[in-house]
């Protein structure tokens, strides 16, 4: 039964993930996800939309998760 309950949690955080991600992407512009990937993604003169989506998830998965997304940056830029 556990794992039954596990899969459904799956699911459902698969299903509000995915409708979280549809509505962040009606409010970002192609200039604001260049900009939010500028540092992650390499910048080319015709982008694929994976690099132009990929700062949007990241930034789902973290409030999904409940992660403080500052300190996700702090580290990143502190390995560079």
């Amino acid at each position: 039964m556990p794992e039954l309950m596990l899969k459904i949690d799956f699911v459902i955080f698969v299903r509000e993930y995915t409708l979280d991600v549809y509505r962040l992407s009606t409010m970002v512009t192609e200039h604001d996800a260049k900009k939010a990937g500028a540092e992650v993604v390499k910048q080319v003169e015709h982008p694929l939309l994976s690099g132009l989506l990929y700062p949007g998830l990241q930034v789902m998965i973290c409030f999904r998760q409940t992660i403080d997304c500052r300190l996700i940056t702090v580290l990143l830029r502190s390995k560079r």
